[in-house]
């Protein structure tokens, strides 16, 4: 269907008045997604999440977070403001001192590679890096691209149990943002 057929049925136009949408509508949205990633569906990736390997369990050895496909952020962060009140002043003196932590709600769903077969390894492998006591690298062109967040603290999560949906496991995380903090050691003289 051309642009301008589209727009006489969608919009009830007559043929007539539609001359001054020639040439400014493209027929298709070019995808200008940096995620070139397809679901195990074939279907193109929102938006993604995936923690960056870790020794999850204290052996040494790294494990490797499962890609999640389908995941959905909601971002939070408030101003550090100190407001003083002066006597004789309407108002109060604000004190601008930075940005405190991003707070990061994170809701999600790991599926299952075949229909009706519980998703066990992956539900696993999530809980294992969920209940890692340290910082967690994290990988998600929304978080690293937009916010500039790659380091992750859990906070708390839920992964509830649903009746009738094994092949899907649904989860929600609550994190704070996290910068590794380098301190240099000098020898004293």
């Amino acid at each position: 269907m051309s642009a301008e057929a589209l727009i006489i049925k969608t919009f009830a136009i007559p043929k007539g008045s539609t001359e001054v949408y020639k040439g400014k509508i493209q027929g298709q949205v070019p995808d200008e997604s940096r995620i070139k990633r397809l679901s195990k569906i074939g279907t193109k990736i929102f938006s993604d999440l995936q923690f960056s390997p870790a020794d999850v369990f204290g052996t040494g050895e790294l494990l490797d977070h499962i890609p999640i496909d389908c995941a959905l952020f909601t971002v939070t962060q408030n101003k550090n403001i100190v407001k003083t009140n002066v006597a004789g002043r309407d108002g109060s003196i604000k004190e601008y001192l930075g940005e405190s932590d991003f707070e990061i709600n994170i809701k999600g769903v790991i599926t299952s590679n075949r229909p009706g077969v519980e998703p066990v390894a992956d539900r696993e492998n999530l809980v294992a890096f969920l209940r890692y006591q340290q910082s967690l690298g994290i990988n998600s062109a929304f978080l690293n691209d937009v916010f500039g967040i790659f380091e992750l603290v859990v906070v708390d999560y839920n992964v509830p149990q649903k009746e009738g949906e094994i092949s899907q496991q649904e989860f929600e995380i609550n994190c704070i943002s996290d910068k590794p903090v380098e301190v240099l050691i000098t020898e004293a003289e």
